[in-house]
């Protein structure tokens, strides 16, 4: 009643109740260990918590902490593209403002003194 797609599907009821009393037995990377072994593709399904502790992951930098002036640090993905000789930094959004004086000088051509004119009017 398994040896083809249709009759284990026409089963799939027996087939389910199967798997579940034998996979009940194991967590899940014990499940997906024992099945590579028989040659079945298996993954075991993370949440985000499993994700972010795994050491192997860690250690290749899918995950990063990043240093936040005002959350401290925390863990977030990294780049995920990896090439040899071409790191790429992982750092903080910079804080609401935070680049308001460049953008006004540097975009717009503004002096210190004119930014500051616009502060003390609460322009900006």
């Amino acid at each position: 009643r398994f040896d083809s797609p249709e009759e284990r599907f026409k089963n799939r009821h027996v087939v389910d109740e199967m798997l579940s009393e034998w996979t009940i037995q194991y967590d899940k990377l014990e499940v997906m260990r024992r099945l590579g072994e028989q040659g079945i593709p298996a993954g075991a399904v993370m949440d985000t918590m499993e994700l972010s502790s795994d050491p192997d992951l860690n250690r290749r930098e899918i995950f990063v902490t990043v240093k936040h002036p005002v959350r401290g640090d925390f863990k977030m993905p990294g780049w995920p593209v990896k090439m040899s000789g071409s790191k790429v930094p992982i750092t903080a959004a910079p804080l609401l403002g935070a680049d308001t004086e460049d953008v006004y000088s540097s975009l717009l051509g503004l002096s210190k003194d004119e930014i500051a004119a616009l502060r003390e009017e609460k322009a900006i």
